[in-house]
């Protein structure tokens, strides 16, 4: 199974459908760093967007990870965190561990006997 990630593409599209887009405000830009309220979006245009998120993508996002995301960066960041540990729940694996942070598998020392031992 492919791990699916939202990109700042899809994100522009969610935050259009969930809340519009000011008049003033260019999403075709650099917006990655912008604070929320910069580009014209309240708290709640982002709760609604991350809901959006939610149910599309069929995750379930931690009320403080949308509450602490202030610029569509951090709120990418959360989303596709989610998204790789939801992925690696669903797939049949090893005893491994999960993904850390930065979405890779850490080795156990375990594993490293095995590929020495070959």
């Amino acid at each position: 199974m492919a791990v699916q990630e939202l990109t700042i593409e899809d994100l522009k599209r969610v935050l259009r459908e969930a809340a519009g887009q000011d008049e003033g405000v260019n999403l075709d830009g650099d917006v990655l760093d912008l604070v929320f309220e910069e580009l014209g979006y309240d708290s709640l245009a982002v709760l609604e967007a991350s809901s959006r998120i939610q149910r599309e993508y069929g995750i379930n996002l931690e009320d403080s990870a949308v509450a602490g995301a202030e610029t569509p960066r951090t709120l990418l960041t959360a989303v596709n965190q989610q998204l790789a540990a939801t992925a690696w729940a669903e797939t049949p694996h090893s005893a491994a561990a999960p993904p850390d942070r930065a979405g890779t598998v850490p080795t156990t020392t375990a594993t490293q006997r095995r590929s020495h031992v070959a």
